[in-house]
């Protein structure tokens, strides 16, 4: 987990990977469950410094960044969307660490509507919306 953090705040890491890091989150949290608490506190801070990176608005004509700002908003899904599911567990009754979300709730429903208002909504982030569950 240090090593990916390591990643996202270098510069010479080039930005296509950083989106790539992001999705990760998710996917630790759902390998490890309630162990990806020791992890939470600082994904979180970093995802939303990524969501208010990727809701800035760009030039409609820098494709470039519009692409970046959509693969940053896809991975922030994708990795909310495994945090609650690695949190939440794998039983029908949630595990009680997904309460550890509670004051990030606001927002990720804001982060969330915000993708859910983008025309340009790709199949793929349709999907990451349908799956997150708070």
């Amino acid at each position: 987990m240090t090593i990916l953090m390591k990643n996202l705040s270098n510069p010479e890491v080039h930005r296509d990977i950083k989106p790539q890091v992001l999705s990760v989150f998710g996917d630790v949290s759902l390998s490890i469950g309630s162990a990806f608490t020791a992890y939470l506190n600082p994904v979180l801070e970093v995802l939303d410094q990524v969501t208010n990176i990727s809701t800035v608005h760009v030039d409609e004509n820098d494709f470039e960044m519009r692409d970046y700002q959509r693969a940053l908003r896809e991975s922030v899904l994708e990795a909310y969307t495994g945090i609650v599911q690695g949190l939440k567990g794998p039983e029908k009754t949630p595990n009680q660490d997904i309460m550890l979300l509670q004051n990030s709730v606001p927002k990720i429903f804001n982060f969330i509507v915000s993708v859910a208002k983008d025309p340009e909504l790709s199949e793929s982030m349709m999907t990451s919306l349908s799956l997150i569950h708070i």
